[in-house]
């Protein structure tokens, strides 16, 4: 999910408009284009206009991405219809600490807000500025950390 993050971020001349019947954002711009041009085929799953700025979408600057990670969706091969959410920290690079938590580098420092189920990202203990972290992203799905 991170990576779709990142993406979703525009840095690198990558965006994240369109996804696959996972989810997850086309990685080459050649999909992302493909699907800009044939909205209505079955493979191209629209995240919205927000998600990318032009050429692909209507946001205004790449880190103004509407990018949200997958929200209740199904575990495969689970039984009852088990389900799991994500949430990111864009412009965050976390490492975990031995209690568990996550000490975060963003490059908003303490004004950096989730995107996504804010639950996931409860481990989250301190958030430190670091300029540096721009374009980079930390998620967390079902519990599981990226990033």
């Amino acid at each position: 999910m991170a990576q779709d993050c990142e993406q979703a971020l525009g840095y690198m001349g990558k965006v994240c408009r369109y996804l696959d019947s996972n989810g997850l954002c086309y990685t080459y711009k050649m999909a992302q284009d493909w699907c800009s041009k044939n909205p209505s085929d079955a493979v191209c799953r629209d995240g919205g206009a927000s998600w990318a700025p032009a050429p692909f979408g209507t946001a205004p600057l790449v880190d103004d991405s509407g990018f949200v990670p997958m929200q209740d969706a199904v575990v495969a091969g689970a039984s009852g219809g088990a389900k799991y959410s994500c949430a990111c920290l864009k412009h965050c690079s976390c490492t975990g600490k031995s209690d568990g938590k996550h000490a975060c580098r963003c490059a908003a420092g303490d004004a950096a807000k989730p995107v996504g189920d804010a639950n996931e990202l409860a481990l989250v203990a301190t958030k430190t500025k670091d300029s540096g972290k721009q374009g980079k992203c930390f998620c967390s799905c079902g519990g599981q950390t990226s990033g």
